[in-house]
C-alpha cells in the first residue's frame, strides 16, 4: 500500500511508470446503479457497469464482491481529511486500485472508510473503467480533449513519452496520462476536491 498525499498522482505517475475484464459479478446486497457518465460535470464512473459516482461508502464496492488484498482491510484510517490511503482490491483475479479517506470524526478501519478516488492504469489495475465523457484505458488524445476540452495543466515527460494532463472541475478532478507513441490513454485518475470533502464532513456534522 502506497501513502498517497493530497492526491499527487502526477508524482506517482512518474514513480511508476516504465512500467479484459469478465461479467459484473451478481450481488444481491450490491447497491442498485445510478447515473450515467455522460455529464463531465459529475464525478460518476463506469466500473464493470455497475455506476458510482464520488464519494461513496467503501461498503458499496465490499457489496460487489471486492475484497482487499492481504491484511489491507486492518488498516486504520485517522479522521484527517487530507490524509488518504491507497488501497488495491481483488475479485477473480481482477485488480481495482482505489483511494480512500475517512470524513468522520472518528478513527475508521479502512473498510468504514470514504472512496474518494479511483485509479485506472494499463499495467496495474486490470478493471474496466469508465469516466465521465466515456474516456478509458486506450482512449487517445484527440477524444480526451473532445471530452474535457483544453486541460488547465499539461506536462510532458519527454524520456517516458508521456502527457499528463489535468482537468478540474467544480468538485473533482481528471488526471490523465497519454503514451505519445501509441497515442493512448494509459493512466487515469478521478478524485474529489478538498473543498467537497470538507463540504461533506461539515454536512456530516450536523
Amino acid at each position: 500500500m502506497k501513502k498517497i498525499v493530497s492526491s499527487c498522482l502526477t508524482l506517482l505517475c512518474v514513480v511508476i511508470l516504465g512500467l479484459g475484464f469478465s461479467a459484473c459479478i451478481v450481488n444481491p446486497a450490491a447497491p442498485e446503479a445510478a447515473g450515467s457518465v455522460d455529464n463531465i460535470d459529475s464525478p460518476t464512473f463506469s466500473l464493470e457497469g455497475d455506476m458510482f459516482t464520488l464519494p461513496f461508502p467503501m461498503a458499496d464496492l465490499l457489496a460487489l464482491g471486492w475484497e482487499f488484498d492481504d491484511d489491507e482491510a486492518t488498516v486504520i484510517l485517522e479522521p484527517e481529511i487530507e490524509s488518504f490511503e491507497s488501497v488495491y482490491l481483488v475479485a477473480d483475479g481482477r485488480i481495482l486500485l482505489v483511494i480512500v479517506g475517512n470524513i468522520s470524526d472518528e478513527k475508521q478501519m479502512i473498510s468504514e472508510g470514504t472512496v474518494i478516488g479511483i485509479v485506472a492504469h494499463a499495467v496495474y489495475s486490470n478493471a474496466d473503467i469508465i469516466l465521465p465523457g466515456g474516456i478509458s484505458l486506450g482512449s487517445t488524445y484527440d477524444e480526451v480533449i473532445a471530452a474535457y476540452g483544453e486541460a488547465q495543466s499539461m506536462t510532458v515527460y519527454e524520456k517516458a513519452n508521456i502527457i499528463n494532463l489535468v482537468f478540474y472541475r467544480d468538485n473533482f478532478r481528471v488526471d490523465i496520462n497519454i503514451n505519445n507513441e501509441t497515442d493512448s490513454v494509459t493512466l487515469m485518475n478521478m478524485d474529489c476536491s478538498l473543498q467537497r470533502l470538507i463540504s461533506l464532513k461539515s454536512m456530516e456534522e450536523l
